[in-house]
C-alpha cells in the first residue's frame, strides 16, 4: 500500500493556497489534510490534522516564523518547510531556520522541485538533521 505524506499549506493568500492544493492533490502519494491563513490558524490546525509536512509562507499575518517555532516546541516530528518569496538566504530564512524550519524553499522554485522537496521532508521525516535550503 502506497505511504501518503500528510501536508498541511499555511499561506495568507488564497490563490497560493488554492494553486497549491490543486497541484498537490494531483500526485498519489501526497494528501492535502489542512489550508490555514495564519501563523496562528497553522498552530491550532496542526494540532487537530497533524501532518507530515508543513508548507508554511513565512510572511502571513500572525508571523510563520513564530508558528513554525510553536508547531516544532508541540510537534516535533512535523517537518515545516518555510517558504518565502524574499531571498531565502536572506535574515527570515536564518530566522525560520533558528525556529525549526527543517527546509527553506523559495517561492521562485519550480513546482516539480517543491513536490520533490515536499516528498523528501515525508520520507526523512524527523529524522532531518540539518536544514536544507531549495532556491532555484
Amino acid at each position: 500500500m502506497l505511504r501518503k505524506t500528510r501536508v498541511m499549506i499555511a499561506d495568507d493568500h488564497f490563490m497560493v493556497r488554492q494553486c497549491l492544493s490543486f497541484a498537490l492533490g494531483v500526485f498519489e502519494d501526497l494528501q492535502l489534510v489542512g489550508q490555514a491563513r495564519s501563523g496562528a490558524e497553522a498552530v491550532r490546525l496542526s494540532r487537530s490534522v497533524e501532518p507530515d509536512v508543513i508548507l508554511m509562507d513565512i510572511h502571513m499575518p500572525d508571523d510563520g516564523i513564530e508558528a513554525t517555532r510553536q508547531i516544532r516546541a508541540h510537534c516535533p516530528q512535523i517537518v515545516v518547510i518555510a517558504v518565502t518569496a524574499l531571498d531565502a538566504h536572506g535574515a527570515d530564512g536564518a530566522r525560520a531556520l533558528a525556529a525549526g524550519a527543517g527546509m527553506l524553499v523559495s517561492k521562485h522554485t519550480s513546482l516539480a522541485q517543491l513536490v520533490l522537496t515536499v516528498r523528501q521532508a515525508g520520507d526523512l521525516g524527523h529524522a532531518l538533521s540539518q536544514p536544507v535550503c531549495i532556491t532555484a
